[in-house]
């Protein structure tokens, strides 16, 4: 009887060893599905979706090129519109607005780990100004969440305002 519980007691234990697995601390790696374009259109930025649209520049940030897009919010966008005294992206100009959308793009994946104190020239042909005292900044606008949102073709900054390149700034 005694070796009978032995016997469970070691076929217990050794279907307790066999059955953990050491890659609990592995982790899984998600490649993302959507560029940059698809992304803003399906999570709410729908300021920057139109706006992309009014200025023939979906195709462009849908290329397999790897870019950093800085985001505006749909209400950055509605005070830069009350600032111009305008009510609607489709009040302003299309080369305007391909102006201002392309002051948000840098070629090259830049995660927000990797972001240092720097000028950076952006795909408008216009430098922008990296800080990161106090939180990431570009020029003035904060980077908020979400950030370092993966897309096929680059990353995405949610930022508070628009950009307005120092050569169109009122």
């Amino acid at each position: 009887k005694k070796f009978k519980y032995i016997s469970v007691l070691i076929l217990a234990v050794s279907f307790a060893f066999t059955s953990c697995n050491d890659d609990d601390d592995t982790m899984e790696v998600i490649l993302p599905t959507q560029n940059i374009v698809e992304i803003a259109q399906a999570n709410g930025f729908t300021s920057l979706a139109a706006a992309l649209t009014k200025a023939n520049l979906v195709e462009a940030l849908q290329t397999s090129g790897k870019f950093t897009v800085f985001a505006p919010t749909n209400e950055a966008f509605d005070n830069l519109l009350a600032a111009i005294g305008q009510t609607s992206i489709d009040d302003v100009p299309a080369s305007v607005l391909e102006k201002i959308l392309l002051y948000h793009v840098v070629q090259g994946e830049v995660l927000s780990s990797a972001v240092a104190d720097s000028t950076v020239p952006t795909l408008a042909g216009e430098n922008i100004t990296l800080t990161t005292a106090g939180g990431i900044k570009v020029n003035s606008a904060s980077v908020i969440m979400p950030y370092d949102v993966a897309a096929t073709n680059g990353v995405i900054h949610t930022i508070n305002e628009v950009l307005v390149p120092p050569t169109i700034a009122p």
